[in-house]
């Protein structure tokens, strides 16, 4: 049962010439829940400083509203025409239900329902974009309890007085079979007893009045026993209808299990889709790897080359000086000391270029390492989120598993 401030003792402080203490309460209704109770707090300390105790008394004592009492508070404010169509299909309904018991027809009945699903399912989505808002989470196990409290306020006769201008605590619990209280047999009409005749001296009217007062007696003995059975017929309808209530209600609770597990198994979709995602990074990660091993091989295979040819080029330009020395004595080892050279001089630019080549090899196995580094980042980071969504959707699926066996049972 939902606990809301009392209203008979806040009452007093508007008697007593304070008509902004209710706007400040309902304003405190209206908080965050992390600033509720140092603003409660706040405003019980103000009213002791004024000198106003049984307010501040009254106020210090209201309770903090959990989390979904604050969404339906929030909602309430935000979307207060929808509540009341909520509400106005719930008394709909009610009436619906009795006039459906005493034989009715059913489709005034179903249409109020139909309504009140639809109120429901748009303060759902209200309350939905509140919990956003406010950072506390719209998840499935957080908007239970809101459509479960929404539903309860519909169909209790006192909802519109347990909201109470926003100020609901706790979640409302649905009404028991009392709201049918209203359904009840026609009472057996009263029959005043027949008085008994004056005496008097027999004359020959009285066979007659003997005879009338017997029928009316068989007739009133008839009627009783109409009155017995219509009220019986009533009893048992009333029974049936209990019955129909208790399993329309566990079909309900079905249908939710239901949507709840299809939910789960589509978290569990995309729990493995995003698992997937997970193992295609780590072979893309993979690849990246080899590509940038094999880059640095052929990179250090090119500086290793480099080195042979620098070695070359040495060896080359010793092999020119001494040819140079011996070029006054041999012009044939002259021509060849200038072949030489030449020669020399073409492995020398082949050996530059061999350089170049080796230097652009290795600014591109550099540039496909950051690329593989930040891919190996992106990859690592949608792995961890996907392996947290798993164990989410596992988590929930286990739970619902376990609801689905403990409801066979």
């Amino acid at each position: 049962m939902a606990v809301r401030p009392d209203r008979a003792t806040l009452g007093g402080m508007a008697a007593q010439g304070e008509p902004d203490l209710e706007a400040e309460i309902d304003d405190l209704y209206g908080l965050r829940l992390e600033e509720f109770t140092k603003a409660r707090d706040a405003l019980a300390k103000r009213l002791r400083g004024e000198k106003r105790r049984e307010d501040a008394q009254a106020v210090a004592g209201l309770q903090k509203p959990n989390r979904t009492a604050w969404t339906v508070n929030r909602v309430f404010r935000d979307h207060g025409e929808t509540f009341e169509a909520l509400f106005a299909a719930g008394d709909r309904a009610r009436a619906a239900q009795l006039m459906a018991f005493a034989g009715g027809r059913p489709e005034p009945l179903r249409d109020a329902l139909a309504d009140e699903a639809k109120a429901i399912a748009e303060l759902t989505r209200a309350a939905r974009e509140a919990l956003e808002e406010a950072g506390y989470g719209a998840e499935g196990p957080q908007l239970q309890p809101v459509e479960e409290t929404l539903r309860a306020l519909a169909r209790r006769p006192d909802g519109r007085a347990l909201l109470d201008r926003g100020r609901l605590v706790r979640e409302v619990d649905p009404p028991g079979f009392e709201v049918f209280a209203g359904l009840q047999a026609a009472p057996t009409p009263h029959r005043p007893a027949h008085k008994a005749p004056a005496r008097q001296e027999p004359t020959k009217a009285e066979p007659a009045r003997k005879h009338r007062t017997k029928e009316d007696e068989e007739e009133a003995a008839r009627k009783a026993a109409g009155d017995k059975r219509r009220a019986e017929v009533a009893a048992a309808r009333a029974r049936k209808a209990e019955g129909k209530t208790r399993a329309q209600e566990r079909a309900e609770e079905a249908a939710r299990k239901a949507e709840e597990k299809r939910r789960a198994d589509e978290e569990a979709q995309e729990a493995a889709r995003k698992a997937e995602e997970k193992h295609h990074a780590e072979q893309t990660r993979k690849e990246t790897e080899k590509r940038r091993v094999e880059d640095k091989r052929r990179a250090e295979e090119a500086r290793r080359r480099l080195t042979e040819l620098r070695g070359q080029i040495r060896a080359a330009k010793a092999e020119v000086a001494r040819q140079a020395k011996q070029a006054g004595a041999l012009e044939t080892s002259a021509t060849e000391a200038a072949q030489v050279a030449k020669d020399a001089a073409k492995e020398a630019e082949r050996a530059r270029k061999e350089v170049e080549r080796a230097k652009r090899a290795e600014e591109q196995a550099q540039g496909a390492l950051a690329i593989a580094q930040h891919e190996a980042e992106r990859a690592q980071k949608k792995a961890q989120a996907a392996q947290e969504e798993l164990e989410r959707a596992q988590e929930a699926l286990a739970a619902l598993e376990h609801d689905l066996e403990a409801q066979k049972t």
